[in-house]
């Protein structure tokens, strides 16, 4: 049986499909991630499930109307930033 990371290994401090996330999904034994991917106004692929960053970060910032520039610059909780999928 394969074993995926749903968003990575969310918790309070690994918050979901960011880096530290996906890295402890892989720590925990988990063969691979799947994680959500939008686009940013300038075409960028960032890893978040939902349209815009309330849920994730409490702001009122919608993805695909904000430039990855300005994103980056927004931290989730525990001060992690938003990464591309490349990055993942």
């Amino acid at each position: 049986m394969e074993v995926l990371g749903h968003r990575g290994y969310p918790s309070p401090t690994t918050p979901e499909n960011t880096l530290v996330s996906v890295e402890a999904a892989l720590a925990a034994g988990a063969h691979g991630v799947e994680v959500d991917v939008r686009l940013t106004a300038d075409r960028v692929a960032v890893c978040l499930h939902d349209s815009d960053l309330r849920r994730v970060a409490g702001l009122a910032v919608i993805v695909e109307r904000t430039c990855f520039a300005q994103l980056r610059r927004l931290l989730l909780p525990g001060g992690h930033v938003i990464p591309t999928l490349r990055e993942v």
